[in-house]
């Protein structure tokens, strides 16, 4: 008799962990990012901004902003947007739609990237600065000494001019589009500014070093491989800026197609399983590029999926992705943030996640089963002046 208990407490341990390791394993599948499919059915959405220019905190569509034109994915799913005109300031969405704003008052915010950390960075444009914002709230100036031009060294002595695009990897190295100098330029840990790649003018050339050219480089991400690619506005071009230090072009609007959907590139999304969203400002599109280099159009007139012709953004310029896959775009014609979100199907792992997380939250814990994986089908000088973005054409 006295040994049953003891077998008994066995027993419920024995099962509390089975029910552990099965929830560890349906959590492990589930968070499995997911694939890209190449051109997908979306669902539009607005997540901020209630259409009219201005500045406001607040819920939803009580938000307000002037000119939102850069995005980043905190690591809690926080949203931050890059809000320029008369706001010059960055606001952060919550994963609950509330817009707030953060300290400190920049000069024409045209870029964000977050590390791994939590820091924020920014391409304070009009200032000709790289600003950081830290967790705690506080801003410094990371590089540059304010003056327009164009100078490596220390990064209180550097020099950029307009930067408009930033990235962060993994570790600590900052990459910064110098867009008017038509320049990739880079802020080591140790706070050294170097120049990448780009010459002393505007131009197209792939290569190394100075031997290749921009024009008025803007939007910068790192793909899966840790290699940068470049919205080079001026030049209707994504281009990749190996580890290697070699410059090549992925892709390019033919000169003489004046209808060609990739024009005026501005900002750009990386999945992690090689695609990138493109958002093609000049024709109100967002587009999506296959690790092989092709093209589709992802939202309005001919876009590849025939329900995503009615999806129209007006001046799509920051793009980011969150974990679940979906897409942000700063709208900033429409002074709004939107989401561009694959609609669910009942059993798509999106809704089994957020079923089975219900579930553990009421301690009902799931039965520990093999989850349906669904893989996604394959195949289904533009800125005329820094405070002038309404002459992107």
């Amino acid at each position: 008799m006295p040994a049953r208990p003891l077998r008994l407490t066995v027993a419920t341990g024995a099962l509390a962990a089975l029910a552990s390791v099965g929830w560890l394993l349906v959590s492990r599948v589930l968070d499995k990012p997911k694939l890209t499919a190449f051109g997908w059915p979306a669902a539009l959405t607005t997540v901020a901004g209630d259409g009219e220019r201005g500045f406001a905190d607040g819920p939803g569509a009580k938000a307000r902003f002037s000119d939102p034109f850069a995005l980043a994915v905190g690591a809690t799913g926080e949203l931050y947007v890059a809000d320029a005109g008369e706001t010059n300031r960055i606001r952060k969405i919550t994963p609950d739609g509330r817009t707030t704003t953060l300290p400190g008052a920049f000069d024409t915010p045209s870029g964000l990237a977050i590390d791994r950390a939590g820091n924020v960075y920014v391409a304070d444009t009009g200032a000709n600065l790289i600003r950081k914002i830290g967790r705690d709230g506080r801003v410094t100036t990371l590089a540059g000494d304010g003056a327009a031009g164009f100078r490596d060294g220390p990064a209180s002595q550097a020099r950029f001019n307009g930067p408009i695009g930033v990235a962060v990897d993994a570790g600590g190295n900052v990459y910064v589009a110098d867009t008017y100098n038509d320049r990739i330029r880079l802020i080591t840990p140790e706070r050294q500014v170097k120049t990448l790649a780009g010459g002393a003018a505007p131009g197209f050339a792939d290569g190394r070093g100075a031997g290749a050219a921009f024009d008025t480089p803007c939007g910068l991400a790192l793909d899966p491989a840790g290699a940068l690619l470049i919205a080079d506005a001026g030049n209707d071009a994504i281009r990749r800026l190996g580890r290697d230090g070699a410059v090549t072009t992925l892709a390019r609007a033919a000169p003489e197609d004046r209808h060609a959907p990739l024009r005026g590139p501005i900002g750009l999304a990386a999945t992690r399983d090689g695609y990138v969203y493109i958002a093609s400002f000049r024709r109100g599109r967002i587009l999506e590029m296959s690790p092989k280099g092709e093209l589709r159009i992802l939202t309005g007139p001919d876009a590849w999926v025939p329900e995503n012709r009615e999806l129209r953004l007006a001046r799509p310029a920051g793009l980011a992705i969150d974990r679940n896959g979906d897409l942000y775009v700063a709208d900033a014609a429409s002074y709004a943030v939107r989401k561009l979100s694959p609609p669910l199907r009942p059993g798509d792992p999106a809704s089994y996640r957020a079923r089975c997380r219900k579930a553990w939250r009421s301690s009902d814990l799931p039965t520990p089963h093999i989850v349906p994986f669904y893989p996604a089908k394959d195949d289904a000088r533009l800125l005329a002046r820094i405070r002038r973005r309404e002459n992107l054409i």
